[in-house]
């Protein structure tokens, strides 16, 4: 039993305990102050902790998001991080960030894929490079 709960217990003994108050009020004032005590103490350590909780999970948004300018080569599109490292930029994302990623082709470079390999290209992929559903 933790000391909090060892108050409170003792707390409401003494509440239906009348004929021992009677005899030695000294000690039911104590334990009520000491009740009171733990209580507001409990009270604002647990605000505290919401509190630290708050300003964690900002931090934490904080460290999971880019900010600034990110250098990423024309040609390869490779991106460097401070260490003047340079990573594919899915890994860089996946390494500084909550992202995951999936590959796949966009529809240009899909239809490029299947006439390298001399294969048709299917309508699907014929149909989103008419609809210029990308940049």
């Amino acid at each position: 039993m933790t000391l909090l709960g060892g108050v409170v217990a003792a707390a409401g003994g003494l509440a239906y305990g009348k004929y021992f108050l009677h005899t030695d009020m000294g000690i039911a004032s104590l334990l009520l102050a000491a009740l009171g005590y733990y209580a507001h103490r409990s009270y604002h350590q647990g605000k505290e902790i919401v509190q630290a909780n708050v300003a964690l999970q900002a931090a934490v948004a904080h460290v999971n998001s880019l900010e600034g300018l990110l250098p990423i080569c024309t040609a390869c599109k490779r991106v460097c991080d401070d260490t003047g490292y340079w990573s594919q930029i899915d890994t860089y994302l996946n390494r500084y960030t909550n992202a995951s990623f999936s590959h796949g082709y966009c529809p240009e470079c899909a239809a490029k894929a299947f006439e390298d390999l001399g294969i048709e290209v299917p309508d699907r992929v014929l149909a989103d490079l008419e609809a210029r559903n990308f940049e």
